[in-house]
């Protein structure tokens, strides 16, 4: 082959304004003169290096450009004689002389043949979709990205080639090792996959049932960090109303830590889960969803009341921390306090009742009805427990007595009776408190 004369050819394409046709014939061209190099090429590679190197490029350069032009020179290039088999057996490794850049660049080919093109896709699913996932599977692997934007493209077609729950599950291992290691960024179309199967995706509910425990944990990690974006797609209006009900069902096994570990549920899910929900209901496009959701605010609330009850009857975990002694090493409590599952667990309780009572009539009643409000009004002490509980609270007060005049003589009714004693300022030599209430 006269590898030269090749190069200046397909140089001359980008050079000149193309009609469709002579785009047609420099796209049969180029295919076949790029499988006959891949023959040729481990008894010519030795000798002529140089121009090979630089034919793959130009041949992989212009058939990339080809793909962008529609299906119609994509599938010109898959129909080329022995094209997904030579392309299969670079990704394979059975060139000894090309490299990685190279091969990544072939992969890139596979990949811009599959974009929205179902027979294509089909094609090459049926040719080399045990390298495709070989390669998406691997951790620390460059190919990782470009297996799952040809995972990502077939997913979208109508064809069902994908199995999406296996893929969900690889997409979670790698999530679960960005979240070990976070220097480690995640492969691009991980969190692509990750985001469709959660928004666009009307499969995700019945697929989330079929996770195992520790996989359903690892979702919702992400599902928190995905809600927590405001810019990303929201999730899918079932799935987030099944994971608030699964909240509702699950919730008072954290009440029963205190004693008894409740073997069937993972505490941790229910932290997490009440995570997506205070950070959802602070969203207007989550809290259309959650508002009128009463069992949702009367479980928030009720939840609330409960911790407060266990917490003034013994030293527990969800006990306040109010003062600055019990923050020392040589004190009765755990110095890892930040890592329980208490930790913060009220503050979020109570940011999601302030934002389900965000001009919301019926919750700002129910909160009166079942003296929720109290129980707020309780959360007005810093609390090393629940950080920023006392700012929580406050919004939690305004905003349930909004425009609420029954509320708002609950509020009005509480009287001074004292300063409070605050046993942090009274450690820092302060005399002034915070306020203590009492109802008349």
């Amino acid at each position: 082959m006269d590898y030269h004369k090749i190069i200046e050819e397909i140089k001359k394409f980008s050079k000149t304004e193309l009609d469709v046709a002579e785009m047609e014939d420099s796209t049969i061209f180029v295919s076949k003169n790029f499988i006959q190099m891949l023959i040729h090429h481990n008894n010519d590679y030795e000798t002529q290096k140089g121009v090979i190197d630089e034919l793959i490029i130009e041949c992989i350069k212009h058939l990339k450009i080809m793909c962008t032009k529609g299906p119609s020179f994509q599938n010109l290039i898959v129909n080329t004689n022995l094209m997904l088999q030579m392309l299969k057996n670079v990704i394979s490794n059975k060139f000894p002389g090309i490299s990685k850049d190279q091969e990544l660049k072939c992969f890139q080919l596979i990949a811009n043949l599959c974009v929205k093109n179902e027979w294509s896709q089909k094609k090459i699913w049926e040719s080399m979709s045990g390298i495709i996932l070989d390669n998406f599977r691997s951790e620390n692997n460059p190919f990782v990205t470009v297996s799952g934007m040809i995972i990502y493209n077939t997913i979208l077609s109508k064809a069902s080639l994908v199995n999406l729950k296996y893929i969900l599950q690889i997409s979670l291992r790698h999530y679960s090792s960005f979240l070990k290691n976070p220097k480690n960024s995640l492969p691009d179309f991980v969190q692509i996959i990750l985001s469709y199967v959660v928004s666009g995706n009307e499969d995700i509910l019945e697929i989330y049932k079929e996770l195992e425990s520790d996989e359903q944990k690892i979702l919702l990690y992400y599902i928190h960090d995905h809600i927590e974006d405001p810019s990303n797609e929201i999730i899918n209006k079932n799935f987030l109303q099944h994971l608030t009900m699964e909240f509702k069902k699950k919730s008072d096994c954290i009440l029963k830590t205190v004693t008894t570990y409740v073997d069937t549920i993972d505490p941790d899910i229910i932290v997490t889960l009440l995570d997506i929900i205070s950070i959802a209901t602070g969203q207007d496009n989550y809290l259309q969803i959650l508002k009128d959701d009463r069992a949702l605010f009367l479980n928030l609330g009720c939840l609330l009341q409960a911790l407060h009850k266990i917490g003034k009857k013994s030293d527990t975990i969800f006990s306040p921390i109010q003062k600055l002694e019990s923050l020392v090493p040589t004190s009765d409590v755990d110095g890892n306090f930040e890592k329980q599952i208490s930790y913060a667990f009220k503050t979020k309780l109570v940011k999601s009742l302030a934002n389900l009572s965000y001009r919301n009539k019926r919750n700002q009643e129910l909160a009166r009805e079942m003296e929720i409000m109290l129980s707020i009004f309780e959360c007005t002490n810093a609390d090393a427990r629940n950080p920023l509980i006392k700012e929580w609270s406050i919004l939690a007060i305004r905003n349930l007595c909004d425009d609420n005049l029954e509320n708002q003589e609950i509020v009005r009714q509480l009287t001074k009776v004292g300063d409070a004693e605050n046993p942090v300022l009274k450690e820092l030599g302060l005399e002034s408190g915070m306020l203590r209430i009492s109802k008349q």
